[in-house]
């Protein structure tokens, strides 16, 4: 990510060609924004907290993949063979050991808030990371990446 943080403001709707995926002014696009914040910053890899601003389908891995940073993982934005196979050098194997280590997106809900559609009442949820997170975070720490 080139800012430490930052507002992705783009609107979302279904993919013209795929209409199994979202995409940035895609039809009957609704307004998106998505917050962003820096934790740690690797050489080929940024560990981000990201912070919904409305909840669109597939709204972080649009926003992601719109910016050029797709999510680690994702097999429908860019973030999986596609990823891999634009890497060069010691990147690829290490980019095949990532995936292989997390073997999914690499999407993690620390926190959930909502209102109670009914009772009005506020209900809170923290997860810790999963371990598959740890490892790859190990991995890419150690490859000084």
């Amino acid at each position: 990510m080139k800012e430490d943080a930052g507002d992705i403001n783009q609107p979302i709707g279904r993919h013209k060609n795929h209409r199994t995926l979202m995409a940035v002014d895609g039809d009957a696009a609704r307004d998106a924004v998505t917050h962003y914040q820096l934790l740690e910053r690797y050489r080929s890899y940024d560990l981000l907290e990201i912070t919904l601003g409305t909840g669109r389908t597939h709204q972080i891995r649009v926003h992601l993949t719109h910016i050029g940073h797709p999510v680690l993982g994702d097999p429908d934005y860019g973030g999986r063979d596609k990823w891999v196979n634009a890497m060069f050098g010691p990147e690829r194997p290490l980019a095949r050991r990532l995936l292989n280590a997390i073997g999914r997106q690499a999407l993690h809900a620390a926190r959930l808030e909502f209102t109670h559609p009914v009772t009005g009442t506020e209900h809170k949820f923290e997860a810790d990371l999963p371990k598959d997170f740890d490892t790859v975070v190990s991995l890419v720490s150690a490859e000084g990446v």
